[in-house]
């Protein structure tokens, strides 16, 4: 009974607790649950390249910034630099070189050792037979023909400069006038440029001053020299006009470049061939010496 009286007692004070404290209307505050975040798995695929960004625009330069001729100004400043030190510029500027004499390649022909050999003026005229160039045959001191080609050796060779007045009357010989180096006339009584100005003074207008060449050498063979021919062997003069001059200086540098390349050795410039050419320029043909070896 007592135990039945005592649960009786309890229930009775949990009633007046009740309706001394009644319960809030509010429903009671709720915590949401927290959530486990997974790992993720490790892929097993490979990672895809990335697209490169592209490349940003480039500033559009400003009209001010340019000069009126649209030249850079940055650019102009450095050229206003080298141009304000001329002496570092010329300092580091190479100068060319001079042509080698005998040709413009640089190439120098054996055959220019032989230029004054014999001294210009030692031999006087008509002392060793002479040879020119004339309708289309080598001709000798007496005007007779040895053929259209000769060969010889060649042993020395000088310029001649002759004053020409331009015509054949007889007063016409007295300004014919010679040099050896251009300038003093040979008789050393005048200098060419004087000579030239009294002959056209004198009514020559055509009075001129060209270049010529004195070619010596020995004779070793001509087409219509036989063997045996007292012509043969002996020093003699080729008179080179002034288009066999041009012949003469470009077999001297085409004779250097085959040497030069091997194509041919020294030994075999010292036998020369000379051949006439029969030339038409307008209304006027000549003659004149060709070479080869």
């Amino acid at each position: 009974m007592a135990d039945e009286q005592k649960q009786k007692q309890n229930e009775e004070q949990k009633m007046a607790l009740r309706k001394n404290n009644p319960p809030s209307e509010t429903a009671p505050e709720t915590t949401a649950p927290k959530t486990r975040l997974r790992k993720p798995a490790a892929s097993t695929e490979e990672p895809k390249a990335q697209k490169a960004a592209p490349a940003p625009e480039p500033e559009p330069v400003e009209p001010e910034l340019m000069h009126d001729n649209g030249s850079d100004p940055e650019m102009e400043n450095t050229t206003a630099q080298v141009k304000s030190t001329p002496e570092r510029a010329m300092a580091t500027r190479v100068p060319p070189k001079p042509p080698a004499v005998g040709g413009s390649l640089g190439i120098v022909s054996p055959l220019n050792q032989l230029e004054n050999q014999i001294p210009p003026g030692e031999l006087e005229f008509g002392s060793i037979p002479r040879y020119t160039a004339s309708n289309g045959q080598i001709l000798n001191s007496d005007k007779k023909s040895i053929g259209t080609w000769a060969q010889f050796e060649p042993v020395s060779f000088n310029d001649l400069y002759m004053l020409a007045p331009g015509a054949n009357d007889d007063e016409a010989k007295d300004y014919l006038k010679f040099s050896y180096d251009g300038e003093i006339c040979t008789d050393g009584a005048t200098t060419m440029e004087a000579a030239l100005q009294d002959a056209k003074s004198a009514g020559y207008k055509d009075a001129s001053v060209k270049k010529y060449v004195e070619l010596f050498g020995i004779l070793l063979s001509g087409e219509k020299l036989p063997d045996g021919s007292p012509e043969l062997g002996k020093l003699v003069m080729f008179s080179l006009s002034p288009q066999s001059v041009k012949k003469w200086n470009g077999f001297k540098v085409q004779s250097a470049v085959s040497l030069k390349m091997r194509r041919i050795k020294e030994e075999d410039m010292k036998v020369v061939t000379a051949e006439v050419l029969v030339q038409t320029f307008g209304d006027n043909t000549f003659s004149c010496f060709d070479f080869s070896l």
